[in-house]
């Protein structure tokens, strides 16, 4: 006996996620969960229609099935994570000259002596 399917709570998610996918890692993660759910396919066979080895595209079902579930965060982008990204234009910090406090000259000592 086989094991049965997981996805299924996922399905509706993963269907709207192929129409509204902005790049081939969003659909191809929807693809894998419903490829394997509505005609059938076998992991191996749908590795093959999404052009992903066996490994990668179990590895996508089981995280956009984490994701939908809310069990895990969805991925950041590496550019979202650098600080300069998160600051506005007015949170710039300003030029260290004008914060810099003024002291005065040392004086010199006479050699007279």
């Amino acid at each position: 006996m086989s094991r049965p399917t997981s996805g299924e709570p996922q399905f509706d998610v993963a269907r709207a996620q192929v129409k509204a996918a902005r790049c081939a890692a969003q659909l191809r993660a929807a693809q894998a969960v419903l490829l394997h759910l509505e005609p059938g396919l076998t992991l191996e066979q749908t590795a093959v229609a999404i052009g992903r080895s066996v490994g990668a595209t179990c590895r996508m079902r089981t995280t956009f099935c984490a994701v939908a579930s809310g069990r895990q965060k969805p991925a950041q982008a590496k550019t979202s994570l650098r600080n300069r990204t998160n600051s506005t234009s007015d949170a710039a910090p300003a030029p260290l000259a004008k914060d810099r406090p003024r002291y005065p000259a040392p004086q010199r000592r006479s050699a007279s002596t």
